[in-house]
């Protein structure tokens, strides 16, 4: 008697409908497949949910997802975790490098703790379970003096990086277990003055920026930490406002952030760090909060920002196409102002940015051959938010299929 899956052309016809999505076969369900005609084979799609970030005003953790609607769910009190420290923070979401989607933040108690998500099976169907850990208590590093900020370094290695209370860099790595380092100890860089953020440079190179004092400096690892002062490399002016990075579409390592003169700067790395002035080079308006740099869909370079001053919170972005021009985008009729846009692009490739506004609802203006506007917390029957949001896209499940029969 000889076992064998369904004809080979049944199971492309099921792949070919599930184009641009991943399907996986368990390995142990094939292993047993060897050994049994009876076995039923598990085949299971993964996919990416668009979602926003944010504390509420209890400090909870709250997440507004896209599944089919956009639906609210309470984090904190779904993993049993401590309570986010108080104040204008921010609850930092990622995708570390096994695909496990993980926020981390400040909790009251200054330590680093962290949200990670399992996706598990009961039955035919996927359940999502929210853990918690202390990521300061597993590590033994010091408090951390501000918001602890995530990402994967071009070695694959899952990496978080804050300042401590006495302006050391350090960095909490997945490696087996969590592991810390004192960054600042091992390579004699100045203390941080602000919140560093970290990001993997268009040459593969994993950087660590950050205000100390007046000028930026950069930790980077390159045969061992070593440390550079942008500021003084570049010629640009100080920082006023905290820092963002992002590689440009053609490469270009970038870092951007607003000046004492209420002007959006670039310093970039072109063989060497050169600096620009984009609100003069664009004539747009001007702003001394963060501006968030990134790449769009449709791969224009784009740089977001609200403004400050007598006409604060208007939305504006700021995007490279033959020069740098700009857009207003809560210009788009019925559009909330608000603080602190970030954008990104959505699992379903549109382009959105989404916003702390002055309702305290979590908003939207997102790219549909036109922009567009949506309050994403009236939409998900949320609580208000009490601080900044942050979106990504994060790992779910998107399809089940029972069963591929064994046949004898």
């Amino acid at each position: 008697m000889q076992t064998l899956l369904h004809p080979p052309s049944r199971l492309w016809r099921c792949l070919s409908a599930c184009a641009m999505v991943m399907l996986t076969l368990l390995p142990q369900q094939l292993a047993q497949a060897e050994n049994s005609a009876a076995n039923t084979l598990t085949a299971f799609q993964t996919s990416l949910v668009p979602s926003v970030v944010y504390i509420s005003n209890d400090g909870h953790i709250h997440e507004i997802a896209l599944k089919g609607s956009w639906q609210d769910r309470d984090l904190t009190a779904a993993a049993g975790a401590p309570l986010t420290a108080s104040g204008y923070v921010y609850a930092m979401p990622y995708r570390r490098s096994d695909g496990v989607s993980m926020i981390v933040y400040r909790g009251a108690d200054n330590h680093a703790h962290s949200l990670h998500l399992e996706l598990r099976q009961v039955g035919s169907a996927w359940q999502e379970l929210w853990h918690w850990a202390d990521l300061t208590q597993l590590t033994g590093s010091p408090l951390t003096n501000c918001d602890p900020y995530p990402y994967v370094r071009s070695d694959g290695i899952s990496t978080v990086i804050y300042a401590g209370g006495d302006g050391h860099v350090h960095e909490l790595r997945l490696q087996g277990g969590w592991i810390g380092a004192d960054l600042t100890a091992m390579s004699g860089a100045p203390a941080a003055s602000g919140c560093p953020i970290a990001y993997v440079r268009g040459d593969g190179i994993n950087a660590i920026v950050y205000n100390s004092g007046d000028h930026i400096h950069e930790l980077r690892l390159d045969n061992g930490w070593e440390v550079s002062d942008l500021t003084i490399l570049s010629g640009a002016p100080n920082p006023m406002s905290g820092l963002s990075a992002y590689v440009r579409s053609e490469g270009i390592s970038t870092i951007n952030y607003a000046g004492f003169d209420g002007h959006i700067h670039d310093i970039r790395l072109e063989g060497t760090w050169i600096w620009s002035d984009l609100t003069a080079i664009s004539g747009a308006p001007g702003t001394t909060y963060l501006p968030f740099g990134h790449v769009r869909s449709d791969g224009i370079n784009a740089i977001v920002y609200a403004t400050a001053g007598a006409t604060p919170g208007h939305i504006y972005e700021l995007y490279l196409d033959d020069g740098w021009k700009y857009y207003e985008l809560t210009s788009v009729p019925n559009a909330v102002r608000g603080y602190r846009p970030v954008a990104y692009v959505r699992a379903d490739g549109i382009n959105a940015v989404t916003y702390f506004g002055i309702d305290y609802h979590v908003h939207e203006i997102y790219l549909q051959t036109a922009w567009h506007w949506a309050d994403l917390t009236t939409l998900a029957g949320a609580p208000v938010a009490g601080s900044y949001v942050r979106p990504y896209n994060r790992s779910a499940v998107a399809r089940v299929y029972l069963p591929l029969v064994l046949r004898p």
